[in-house]
This record gives C-alpha cells, structure tokens and sequence, in this order.
C-alpha cells in the first residue's frame, strides 16, 4: 500500500482508479464492508483502489467548540490497519474550514474529478460533503448519470440491529462498554503510549506498573476504572490490568490523571519503550480506598477477574499464525511405531512439530524413537497414565496453540492436518474437529472409533456417522462435506490449545476409552463447535491395545460414560435419563450372561456399583465443572448432534441400522 498526503506529493496516473471515500475513524466493520466493495470492485474493473480520508477529522474542524469530540484512531493506527488489507493506495488529504466551504458541485468537479479523475466511487449511505454537508448520494448518482463515472452507495452495517457507526463506538467506550465497542469495531479498542518513570508505590503494593504517557491528546480514553487488557511490547503480547484513574488512595488530591499498566507474571523494566494497550473488558469502576490494605485486596479481585476475562477473549479469538503440535501417545508400541511412524512424518506439514508422549514404555520404543527419529520430540513419563492423562501430562509440557492427536495405530497417506486447520483459522468457535476415519484393514468402510463423525442420543448413548452399534457401514461419499457433530473421535482429532487447557484437558478419572466424549461435550457447553470434515482422511487399525468386546474396555465404556452423563447433563435431564440408563444397560449386561459372556456382564454390574459408591465424588466433580463452565461460557450449549430418540429403537426396531435412514426431524 502506498501512502499519499496530498499537497506534500504528486497524485500518479492512477489506472482505472476506484475511490472509496469516508473518514474511516475507528475502521469498524461497517468501514472494512465498504473497503471491501472497494477491493472487489477494483478486481472486477481491473482498476486500482484509493482509499480517500481527510486530516485532521472534518468533526474537529467544523466544530471545534466540542472538547469531548476524540478519535478512536490516529491516522498512524489508520495506516497500520489498511497496510494489511490489500489497498493500493491510501491518500490522506488536508481538511480545513476552506474547505470545508466548497459547494458540493466544486467539491466533485474541482477535487474528485480533477484530482483522481475516478472511473468509479463509493461511498457509505451516510456520506456528506460540500458546504453545510449539503451534498449527498443523490449529488453523485447524478454526476454518474451524467457519465462522470460510476457510483455506488454502501448501506449500514448492522449489528443487533442499529447501524455500526463511530459515534455509537464512542458511546459505548463512554460508557465503558468495552466488550460491545469491539464487537463494532472487529477487533479490540487500542490506544499507545510510552512508558515513562512513576513514584514506584505499585511496587510497595506488589503489583509493579509500568505508567504510560499517551500519543496526542485527541485519541479517546475510556473512563476511569480498571479494565483487563492485552499490551504488546517489544513485538510480544502480554496480559495486563489496565487502571485509568486520579489514584487517590495513595496520591489524595492529585489532579493529574494517570494511565498505569501492570504486566501479569512480568518482572523487566520497560522505561522508555512504546506500548500499545489493547482493552478487553470493563472490571470495576475507579474506587478511593480507606486503606493501601483494601486496595491492595481489591487489585488482586481485580487480577483474578482481568486472567478470567483474558482467558475467555483467548477461548473466542485465535492467533494469526498459529502453532500447531502434532502429539502421539505411545505404550509399548515400537511395533506400531515401526510400521506407521515414517508415513506419519513424511505427510506432515511443514512447521507441524512432532511429539511423542511415552508412558512409561517398558520395550525399546524410547531408544528406537531415539535412533530413527531423533528430530521428534519425546516426552517421557514415569508410568503409563493412559490415555487421558498420558495426554493431560504431556500437553502440559508442548507450547502449542493447536494440538492435533493421533493414534499410534492411524495410517495416513497424505497431510491430514492442514485441511482442518484451514477450517480451524476461519472460525475461532470451532474448538475441535476430526478427520474421515476409515478401517486400515478394510479401507472401504468406516472404522468403529470415529467415521464420520459422532453423536449421542437421547439418553445419551454414543455413535457415529458410519457405525451405530455393532453394524459399520460402507464409505459411499454419503457423509462428505464438513458438518458440525457432537464428539471428534480421539483417534485423529485437532483440539484447540487454549481451550483444551482451560478445561482441563481430558478427565484424568478415565485412564481410556470416551475421554474425548466428555471434552467434546464441555466444549459443546462453552459455546464452541465439534466438527468433522471428509476433505481430510485417515486409516485406523482399531483394537490395537484392546479389542472392542474386551471386558476391560467394556468396563471403561459404561463407567465413563456414566461419569461423562453425569457430569454434564442438566440435573432435571438426569432424573429420567439415569433410571431408563440402568434399565437398558442391565438388559444389556443380561444378554452378555445369556451369551456365556458373564465377565463381560460383571464389568457392567462393577461399573454402576463403582457409581454408586462414588456419588458424593461426582456430584463434587460435577458442581466443579458445572462452574467452571458458567465463569468461561461464551455462549449457549450447542445442541447440534443430539439425536431426540433412543438409538435402539431406531437400530433394532426402526431397522435404521444406516445413519442416514434416520429420519432428519429427530436431530436437533
């Protein structure tokens, strides 16, 4: 992008130029709808883009009378949000009372025409110009007909219904109303400033600030309060509290309003450097204390709130160019290691960091890991912690924003990853997603653990997309596309990292087997969405450390997913849902009996009465979770992939044996 200050540089030839014209203060997203229209116009016209706007703004020009009038960006920040847009060019041009003076006709004729001569101009619905702002849409629609150029006018972005606009971004930062401003705004209120010395009483306190002295008095500042926010310093981004306010708990009478940034788990001088504070959310209003004891008690309220509120603007938001981990789990699986390892490097993306989490391997994995494949990364644990918290303990040591699991059985035969992740950076709410998930041994069919995708039914029973109960169907094409489910299979999955920690990871309680249920569906209550996407495909082995009908496993199915039920479903849903469970489950146990099958039939009598034992615990770990998930929630419980009839009756007397035979209307 080229910047151009009329009056100081000569205007080019501009080819074919299209010219947006506005003050573009804030660039919200009613600005960026119409800077769009710019670019795509000037893609279609094979013309250039000209970003038009005026300095100072024309509002402090017009009326200067009106002290309260600040900006909510500087024409430095204005610059640095277009030099990312694709802009050709951006021309700031000189506004003074002169004119401001000149009849719309001049203005058009003598500047836009004279000046740009533009094969095309756009403007929002809003537009004035011309003395008085007498001219409008309807001045350059005629100029158009006239054949001049062509014209097009914007509507209003809308939002909740009322226009985006600066002046209602004002407003809402006025009113302290930070997360609303930065809905409009599509990204969060920023101010800069430097860092300069101040009296030290923050360190006394415990809570080192560094004290900011702001870039031009016209810039809008918030009002006095304490507020979360993010600061970027010296190219890196850090969480912060933000205190705007007279300080008069330790400074009584000051006159002079202070800006104060306090770094959490930062411990560097930073004087003389630029800071730019990014706010996040409004904590508390500015307070005077009785004592240097209550504010300090009352500041560490406040840094418990400001970690809250940064966490959930991080579970909402993603990184733009984010790390991603490839992470395996291994147990005595040199084996496996040996026969699908090297496929799984050579189809691994480039800038994909590979590790292996050992669970305290008793064979020569470790040495063959060591030998073959010294450039992965082996995180090696004391025991074997299984499935779930072999991964808790191991994440916990990978720096990573997207963490993509894999099992140590799953072929893959080109790069899995990017096409998920490609979905994952559109859409910051999509916290988990699996791939198509195939039989390794059959390559036709889908395998048990995942197919396309997983759901529960009304009493919260687990399938999938490609596999309900025992009867797996063949791959047709019949589920491609991406759609959103209810649990991503922990076969092959990417879960995204903040999220995955916030939670706390999958539940340590599990060991194995419908871990990845249960995160799924914490997710699900936090607002974020499961999908699964047929543009990526992996092969399982399955039954690779257990078979599917082995009594341990069966034992690990029913007593976790009775915790997973219990966990997360709504207290008045359990009071049918529980005793219809042990009804169906019992008949279930029964016909394992009836089979010969009585170990089978003991591991699911073993797990109910583990239960039962233990309902004072998970009553606790529900009451846990159940807060968590309300301090962190970002929206309503995603219900999407909950099937609103008993899988059974559909299987067995439906004969729906085939996912898709399920009539639509039972989904939610």
């Amino acid at each position: 992008m080229e910047v151009i200050y009329l009056g100081k540089a000569a205007l080019p030839e501009f080819r074919k130029p299209v010219v947006a014209i506005g003050a573009f203060d804030g660039f919200h997203q009613g600005h960026q709808k119409l800077l769009t229209r710019l670019l795509d116009s000037a893609h279609e016209l094979g013309g250039q883009s000209i970003l038009l706007t005026f300095h100072p703004h024309p509002r402090l020009i017009l009326d200067p009378a009106d002290r309260q009038f600040c900006l909510l960006s500087t024409p430095d920040e204005k610059i640095s949000l277009l030099e990312q847009t694709g802009l050709d060019f951006l021309v700031i041009a000189p506004f003074d009372y002169s004119f401001s003076m000149m009849l719309p006709g001049e203005y058009v004729e003598e500047f836009l025409i004279a000046k740009f001569k533009p094969f095309k101009i756009i403007a929002g619905e809003d537009h004035r110009f011309g003395r008085n702002g007498t001219g409008d849409g309807k001045v350059l629609t005629e100029y158009a007909l006239q054949g001049h150029f062509l014209f097009e006018e914007v509507g209003h972005q809308q939002h909740k219904g009322a226009p985006v606009s600066s002046t209602r971004i004002r407003n809402l930062i006025l009113a302290s109303r930070i997360e609303e401003a930065n809905e409009l705004l599509g990204r969060s209120y920023s101010f800069k400033g430097s860092v300069i010395a101040g009296d030290r009483v923050g360190r006394e306190l415990g809570y080192r600030t560094a004290n900011l002295t702001r870039y031009g008095d016209s810039k809008l500042l918030p009002p006095n309060g304490s507020y979360a926010a993010f600061c970027r310093l010296g190219g890196s981004t850090y969480e912060a509290m933000l205190y705007i306010g007279m300080r008069e708990t330790v400074s009584p009478g000051s006159i002079q309003r202070s800006v104060e940034v306090h770094i959490l788990d930062f411990n560097q001088d930073v004087y003389g450097q630029e800071m730019i504070v990014e706010l996040v959310s409004f904590l508390r209003a500015d307070m005077v204390f009785q004592s240097k004891a209550e504010l300090v008690k009352n500041i560490r309220l406040d840094e418990k709130n400001t970690r809250r509120a940064l966490l959930k603007e991080r579970l909402r938001t993603n990184v733009s160019s984010p790390r991603v981990a490839l992470v395996l789990l291994n147990y005595n699986g040199q084996k496996l290691l040996e026969k699908f390892l090297p496929g799984l490097c050579k189809n691994t993306p480039s800038g994909c960091k590979l590790y292996v989490i050992d669970n305290g391997s008793s064979d020569n994995s470790v040495v063959y890991l060591q030998h073959y494949f010294p450039e992965i990364t082996v995180i090696k644990l004391l025991n074997n912690y299984g499935f779930a918290s072999g991964y808790n303990k191991g994440i916990a040591q990978i720096d990573a924003d997207y963490f993509a699991l894999i099992n140590s059985d799953v072929d893959v035969t080109s790069d899995w990853i990017t096409p998920l992740m490609d979905i994952m950076r559109k859409d910051p709410l999509v916290f988990a997603i699996q791939p198509k998930i195939k039989a390794l041994n059959a390559p036709d069919q889908f395998e048990y653990a995942g197919g396309a995708g997983g759901f529960v039914d009304l009493l919260r029973y687990p399938f999938c997309r490609g596999r309900i109960i025992d009867f797996i169907e063949m791959d047709q094409g019949q589920y491609d596309g991406t759609d959103e489910v209810f649990w991503a299979s922990g076969a092959a999955m990417i879960v995204k990292g903040v999220v995955y920690k916030a939670l706390g990871g999958f539940d340590d309680d599990y060991f194995a087997h419908q871990e990845e249920i249960d995160l799924c569906w914490r997710m699900k209550r936090l607002g974020g969405k499961i999908l699964a996407c047929s543009d990526s495909e992996v092969f399982h082995l399955g039954g690779g450390t257990l078979d599917y009908d082995h009594p341990r496993k069966v034992y690990l199915n029913f007593r976790n997913n009775l915790s997973t039920l219990f966990k997360n479903e709504h207290w008045p849903n359990l009071l049918y849902i529980i005793p219809m469970r042990l009804v169906l489950d019992m008949l279930i146990a029964v016909s394992y009996l009836l089979k010969g099958r009585w170990q089978v039939f003991y591991k699911i009598v073993h797990a109910y009465v583990l239960a039962i034992i233990n309902t004072l615990y998970l009553v606790h770990k529900k009451n846990q979770t159940d807060q968590l998930i309300a301090e962190l929630r970002l929206g309503p419980f995603r219900t999407k992939g909950i099937l609103q009839s008993s899988i059974f009756l559909q299987f067995y007397i439906a004969g729906n044996k085939i996912f898709s035979k399920i009539p639509t209307q039972y989904f939610r």
